[in-house]
């Protein structure tokens, strides 16, 4: 499994169910949410940050739901400055 960098520095698997729930929390219709994280899934390399995860999935659910992109990003937002 390919490992990615939080915030901290720390290194993790990429999970993408914690992308999906994610997602779905910010208001993404389930099947949005599974599309979404699997594309994001395909073009995560070893080390990608977090950060970019999370702006790459907010760019397509913006293209799909504006008003749950915003809300993941404001959620996000706020967890990134913890």
């Amino acid at each position: 499994m390919v490992k990615v960098e939080k915030r901290s520095g720390e290194m993790e698997e990429f999970d993408m169910a914690k992308l999906e729930a994610s997602l779905t929390s910010a208001g993404a219709r389930p099947e949005e949410a599974t599309r979404i994280a699997q594309a994001i899934a395909k073009t995560v390399t070893e080390g990608t940050e977090t950060a970019e995860l999370m702006m790459r999935a907010a760019t397509e659910l913006r293209r799909i739901d504006p008003a749950a992109a915003k809300r993941y990003e404001a959620f996000k937002s706020a967890h990134a400055s913890r």
